[in-house]
């Protein structure tokens, strides 16, 4: 086996494009100079290492592509912007069918603001992992992995690597890297087999990013299990490593439906031997884990990702598996904006505001919008014909004792006394069933704001809705300065007047529940009832009777009225659970409170009395059976 400085270059090499190491002299050179760039910092040698290669490799094209775009990330790190602005556009010149290369030479003269020659299109949406991967992270992961890989081979263990990408849309992205040691003692350049693996469609990679020729063969015996087989495209050497990468060919759609708050991750993977194994789950910042089988061995924040991974040595022959349950974020990242007042509630004050400076705001698109001219002097029916049709949402204003925000067809709500991290997108239910009126105002004034900075709630007329908190009223400079986070999801707070109707009718149903609890109690020595049939004698109406013994889940046995606490649950409608996006609540003081899901959950962890908690969809991913 190749000593440890060997066994680390081909995965610096992984952080270029998708992993690995393949035989021949120039991919040699290609590893020492990216031994001497990434591990010895010598970006002179590394070039002149990177410069034998474009002259020896006529043939390998793909290699010299590679040790072009070396060359200008080395220029980059010295700061040497033209000269590797030279080679970057080099090979967008010269090597116009390495699609991978050439997109990535054009993301950095763009990042550069240099000329981008014949670029290439932004390419469609890709399933393949590390034309997804952000390159910081797959710098990460591949680094960690070589770590542990080392560890691994000095206590004579094989290792490998699955990675789990989440997309900021909530796409799922499957991909991993291992490798191949030739100990036969001669030069391998028949098919060799690489592995196992129950998906047979996947895609490996060498250490140039061109697909390897390989066949995936059904096992004649075991079903739903493939074999990998890899043909050189010239010998092997006796004691070479080879490193790989692969992808598989599909992706999957992770958003939950609208009644699920959360989704399931099955990393799994079931290895032939003793094996030092990995799990990456690579999210985006609008994700984070909710539930783990396994607490994670480690994570990280790299870019716009949290990178988390769990590593163990498993036995032989053993299912090593980590299940993960993700949510989606429920509110955008929160923007601040300072918006100059353009308007006064006394007539006769004048601003002095520029025509530069009578700008609104649309909260949808995150966009300052400048108030024509001639709508100016149009007068204020014209004004909010044109607010309307702009899409503009807030403008600011101030009268005699206060400042804040006027709506344009867009509806607030104060949310109680909630701090603006606590708000759910269960408090925006009311402000999202509103409606505006043109003859109604809609403000969020200082006079509040300066002392409590209390949260609003709002809907535009486009249909965002989201949360709005004032933070300064700035009278020297006249702006006014707010925060505000839309809700990514709105349309789950959408409610049909039927929908809401049968709620208040059940609800009441629900009232008329826990008055009887409470009869029977004082009738009990403060014992609650142990089932709900022990209440027939104080519920007069035989439908609620029924409904009683059919719909409610009683949760109240054994309790005492000591025990009626409000935050304490006494029974809940199962029925409605199942049909609706949440369910009436009954607590054990008797009030009662309609609880989506998410709320729901919390309050009442394990449902009894036979009802489902409508819950995600697992996605299960499967990776290569490696032995």
């Amino acid at each position: 086996m190749r000593n440890l400085k060997a066994a680390i270059i081909p995965l610096l090499a992984a952080l270029i494009l998708a992993a690995p190491l393949f035989a021949g002299s120039a991919s040699v050179l290609l590893q020492e100079g990216i031994y001497a760039e990434e591990i010895e910092g010598d970006l002179e040698g590394a070039i002149k290492i990177y410069r034998q290669i474009l002259l020896e490799t006529d043939q390998a094209r793909r290699t010299a592509a590679l040790a072009a775009y070396r060359i200008a990330l080395c220029y980059l790190k010295k700061a040497e912007h033209e000269l590797a602005a030279d080679y970057l556009n080099k090979i967008i010149a010269e090597h116009p069918d390495e699609k991978i290369l050439v997109q990535k030479a054009a993301e950095q003269l763009a990042a550069l603001g240099l000329t981008k020659l014949n670029a290439p299109e932004p390419t469609a949406y890709s399933s393949d992992l590390y034309e997804q991967l952000p390159l910081d992270v797959l710098r990460f992961v591949a680094g960690k992995y070589g770590a542990i890989s080392s560890e691994a081979g000095a206590n004579q263990l094989y290792s490998n690597a699955h990675i789990y990408f989440v997309t900021s849309d909530m796409h799922l992205l499957t991909g991993g890297m291992g490798y191949y040691i030739n100990s036969s003692g001669q030069p391998a350049g028949t098919r060799i087999r690489l592995s196992g693996t129950s998906d047979p469609d996947q895609t490996l990679y060498d250490v140039a990013g061109r697909k390897m020729n390989i066949d995936i063969i059904p096992d004649k015996t075991q079903n739903n299990f493939y074999h990998i087989f890899w043909t050189p495209s010239e010998p092997l050497p006796p004691g070479q490593m080879f490193y790989y990468g692969w992808s598989s060919d599909s992706l999957t759609n992770l958003k939950p439906n609208p009644e699920a708050a959360t989704c399931t991750i099955n990393m799994q993977n079931h290895f032939g031997s003793t094996v030092i194994e990995t799990f990456f789950l690579v999210l985006p910042k609008n994700a984070l884990i909710t539930a783990q089988s396994r607490q994670a061995t480690a994570s990280a924040n790299v870019g716009d990702t949290q990178i988390y991974y769990w590593s163990r040595q498993v036995p032989p022959n053993t299912n090593n598996k980590v299940t993960v349950s993700i949510a989606e974020s429920s509110f955008s990242e929160p923007k601040t904006v300072t918006l100059p007042i353009i308007l006064h509630a006394n007539a006769d004050v004048d601003l002095g505001v520029k025509p530069e400076s009578q700008i609104v705001y649309d909260l949808d698109k995150a966009l300052e919008v400048t108030i024509p001219a001639e709508i100016l002097a149009a007068g204020s029916q014209q004004g909010n014909e044109w607010a309307l049709q702009s899409g503009a949402d807030v403008i600011a204003v101030t009268g005699p004792h206060e400042a804040g925000l006027l709506g344009f067809a867009t509806v607030f709500e104060k949310i109680g006394e909630r701090k603006w991290d606590s708000i759910t997108p269960d408090d925006l239910i009311t402000v999202a069933g509103k409606k505006w009126r043109m003859d109604r105002e809609e403000t969020v004034t200082a006079a509040e704001a300066e002392s409590a900075h209390p949260v609003y709630g709002f809907k535009t007329a486009q249909g965002g809705v989201g949360i709005l908190q004032l933070l300064e009223i700035d009278r020297k400079n006249l702006a006014v300065k707010f925060r505000y986070s839309l809700l990514r999801h709105p349309e789950r707070l959408t409610v049909s007047a039927a929908a809401l109707d049968r709620r208040a009718k059940l609800a009441g149903r629900m009232r008329q529940l826990g008055i009887a609890m409470h009869l029977y109690a004082n009738d009990h020595l403060d014992k609650f009832p142990d089932s709900p049939g022990q209440m027939r004698d104080y519920l007069a109406d035989k439908a609620t009777i029924d409904w009683m013994l059919t719909d409610v889940a009683y949760l109240a046995a054994g309790k005492t009225a000591a025990d009626a606490k409000p935050d304490i649950v006494a029974a809940y409608d199962k029925t409605l659970l199942a049909r609706d996006i949440g369910t009436n609540v009954l607590f054990l003081d008797a009030h009662v409170e309609f609880l989506e899901n998410s709320k729901f959950r919390k309050v009442v962890p394990v449902p009894s009395g036979g009802a489902a908690v409508p819950t995600s969809q697992s996605t299960t991913a499967q990776q290569p059976d490696t032995k």
